[in-house]
């Protein structure tokens, strides 16, 4: 039997970008391997750990919607670090990505919970 899907559509909005964050028992993996990156390519680069005497990342829990460890921050100029970490399969939203994640229905839940970085920071890669 073949199923007609003439005049059958999604019932939901596809987002147009997919967000992804670093969530799960392997966060404390990435982060270790982003503070390796800052160590040995940006020569320890005090200002990419700390701002204001907190960790720029860290291992926390964003609301009661994610019950698994996620790791959180705020820093633009750490984008290109997290970049090296993830490319070439991932790579950060750029901001005008994560506002049209926000009109397609804000699938990570940023509305009205999270500060979220709208600066674009650029390395040359060789």
């Amino acid at each position: 039997m073949t199923i007609r899907t003439a005049g059958i559509e999604s019932a939901l909005i596809r987002p147009s970008v997919e967000p992804f964050v670093f969530r799960g028992p392997g966060v404390h993996e990435i982060l270790n391997e982003i503070n390796g990156v800052i160590d040995s390519d940006y020569k320890g680069n005090k200002a990419l750990k700390e701002y204001n005497g907190e960790p720029v990342l860290q291992i926390g829990q964003v609301n009661e919607a994610y019950i698994t460890p996620v790791m959180v921050g705020s820093n633009s100029l750490i984008l290109p670090v997290i970049n090296k970490v993830v490319a070439p399969h991932f790579r950060v939203m750029f901001p005008e990505e994560v506002e049209r994640s926000l009109r397609e229905g804000d699938p990570m839940g940023i509305e009205g919970n999270h500060y979220v970085i709208s600066g674009v920071t650029l390395e040359k890669f060789e």
